[in-house]
Protein backbone atom coordinates (compact mmCIF):
# COMPACT_ATOMS: atom_id res chain seq x y z
CA UNK A 1 0.00 0.00 0.00
CA UNK A 2 2.85 2.41 0.83
CA UNK A 3 4.44 1.75 -2.58
CA UNK A 4 1.17 2.48 -4.38
CA UNK A 5 0.67 5.70 -2.43
CA UNK A 6 4.27 6.82 -3.08
CA UNK A 7 3.90 6.07 -6.80
CA UNK A 8 0.62 7.98 -6.97
CA UNK A 9 2.13 11.01 -5.22
CA UNK A 10 5.12 10.94 -7.57
CA UNK A 11 2.82 10.84 -10.63
CA UNK A 12 0.83 13.81 -9.34
CA UNK A 13 4.01 15.79 -8.62
CA UNK A 14 5.46 15.11 -12.08
CA UNK A 15 2.23 15.90 -13.92
CA UNK A 16 1.78 19.20 -12.07
CA UNK A 17 5.29 20.26 -13.17
CA UNK A 18 4.65 19.70 -16.88
CA UNK A 19 5.84 22.24 -19.44
CA UNK A 20 3.55 24.11 -21.84
CA UNK A 21 2.55 21.88 -24.74
CA UNK A 22 2.74 24.67 -27.31
CA UNK A 23 5.69 26.60 -28.68
CA UNK A 24 5.63 30.21 -27.54
CA UNK A 25 7.70 33.30 -28.28
CA UNK A 26 9.54 35.37 -25.68
CA UNK A 27 10.33 39.05 -26.02
CA UNK A 28 13.87 39.49 -24.73
CA UNK A 29 16.12 42.55 -25.06
CA UNK A 30 19.33 42.18 -27.06
CA UNK A 31 22.63 43.91 -26.41
CA UNK A 32 24.29 44.73 -29.73
CA UNK A 33 27.45 46.45 -30.88
CA UNK A 34 29.87 46.52 -33.76
CA UNK A 35 31.04 42.92 -34.06
CA UNK A 36 34.73 43.76 -33.49
CA UNK A 37 33.87 45.77 -30.36
CA UNK A 38 31.79 42.89 -29.00
CA UNK A 39 34.47 40.29 -29.67
CA UNK A 40 37.16 42.47 -28.04
CA UNK A 41 34.87 43.10 -25.05
CA UNK A 42 34.45 39.37 -24.45
CA UNK A 43 38.21 38.82 -24.66
CA UNK A 44 39.22 41.75 -22.44
CA UNK A 45 36.49 41.55 -19.78
CA UNK A 46 35.86 37.80 -19.57
CA UNK A 47 38.95 36.24 -21.13
CA UNK A 48 36.69 34.42 -23.57
CA UNK A 49 37.92 33.20 -26.95
CA UNK A 50 35.94 31.77 -29.87
CA UNK A 51 35.72 27.97 -29.64
CA UNK A 52 33.00 27.31 -32.23
CA UNK A 53 31.30 29.14 -35.09
CA UNK A 54 28.48 28.14 -37.42
CA UNK A 55 26.49 29.82 -40.17
CA UNK A 56 22.72 30.18 -39.81
CA UNK A 57 21.12 28.86 -42.99
CA UNK A 58 18.09 31.12 -43.28
CA UNK A 59 19.56 34.53 -42.40
CA UNK A 60 23.20 34.00 -43.37
CA UNK A 61 24.35 35.28 -39.99
CA UNK A 62 26.96 33.55 -37.87
CA UNK A 63 26.53 32.10 -34.41
CA UNK A 64 29.69 31.81 -32.32
CA UNK A 65 30.46 30.35 -28.92
CA UNK A 66 33.09 32.11 -26.83
CA UNK A 67 34.51 30.41 -23.74
CA UNK A 68 37.02 31.05 -20.99
CA UNK A 69 38.67 27.66 -20.46
CA UNK A 70 39.90 28.63 -16.98
CA UNK A 71 36.73 30.02 -15.41
CA UNK A 72 34.20 28.12 -17.52
CA UNK A 73 32.22 31.24 -18.48
CA UNK A 74 30.77 31.28 -21.98
CA UNK A 75 28.84 33.59 -24.28
CA UNK A 76 26.99 32.86 -27.50
CA UNK A 77 26.68 35.68 -30.01
CA UNK A 78 24.95 36.07 -33.36
CA UNK A 79 26.53 38.42 -35.86
CA UNK A 80 26.80 39.52 -39.45
CA UNK A 81 29.52 41.58 -41.14
CA UNK A 82 28.81 44.70 -39.06
CA UNK A 83 26.79 43.95 -35.91
CA UNK A 84 26.93 41.32 -33.17
CA UNK A 85 24.27 40.69 -30.51
CA UNK A 86 24.01 38.89 -27.19
CA UNK A 87 20.70 38.18 -25.48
Amino acid sequence: MKKILATLLLCVAVSSYSQPSEIFELQKPLKCSAVEVLMNYLAQNYGERMVWVGKETFTGTYIALYKNETTGTWTMIQYDIKTGCVS
